[in-house]
């Protein structure tokens, strides 16, 4: 069994993330799906991730719309897995930051076309055999309960959802649409918006045989 802490939407502030870190100190991984920083630089970016780091377990991230992901230093980016893969255990973890296009031209934003490449390319070199695959997205898959915004439209990546119909994923994390803090299916793949840290939410992900996914707030 292997417990997950799933935190999005961090937005440098800092001192939720000081308290979720705390609650979940028993977990074994931590997963950051973007916007660490508010609309932040290198200097925002450094202090997440140092908390990140001084509780001692192994962390990826990746940077989300409203990060400045081209300026972040080595350092920052030493875990950043937007557009690689990486293993934990039997655990494969895709990473995908930025979003698709907004109306609000926020730093990081990538062309439905740049998605779908990206994902299908990062999956092709996985050539370890795991028994899990996780996609990390900032951006959550379209036409689900993760991408509905209040008023009830869907700003979700239909690259993204292609990609998880396809590839047998096990477990989707994203962030992105604060207001779609929830837990959904497509198939067999548990989706899940752990709610942005900014207002002290995260999500305790178990993955054993099955997963379980529980929404979790300070």
């Amino acid at each position: 069994m292997i417990k997950v802490l799933a935190i999005t939407d961090i937005h440098f502030n800092l001192n939720n993330l000081r308290k979720i870190l705390d609650r979940a100190k028993d977990c074994d991984l931590i997963l950051v799906a973007g916007d660490i920083t508010n609309f932040g630089k290198d200097p925002e970016a450094k202090e997440v991730i140092k908390l990140l780091k001084n509780t001692n377990k192994p962390y990826f991230f990746v940077p989300g719309n409203c990060d400045y992901a081209k300026e972040f230093s080595d350092d920052v980016n030493e875990k950043n897995i937007h557009g690689k893969f990486t293993t934990y255990e039997n655990l494969a973890i895709i990473g995908l930051g930025g979003s698709t296009p907004t109306p609000f031209n926020t730093p990081f934003e990538l062309s439905e076309e740049t998605i779908k490449k990206m994902l299908y390319e990062v999956h092709s070199k996985i050539a370890e055999k795991f028994e899990k695959l996780i996609l990390m997205s900032h951006v959550p898959p379209y036409n689900t309960l993760l991408d509905t915004t209040k008023t009830g439209i869907h700003v979700g990546s239909r690259s993204v959802r292609q990609f998880i119909e396809e590839h047998n994923v096990d477990l989707v994390i994203s962030g992105h649409v604060h207001e779609a803090r929830s837990i959904d299916r497509l198939g067999k793949t548990v989706l899940v918006n752990p709610g942005p840290a900014l207002q002290g939410n995260y999500a305790i992900i178990t993955i054993g045989k099955e997963i379980d996914v529980k929404l979790e707030h300070i």
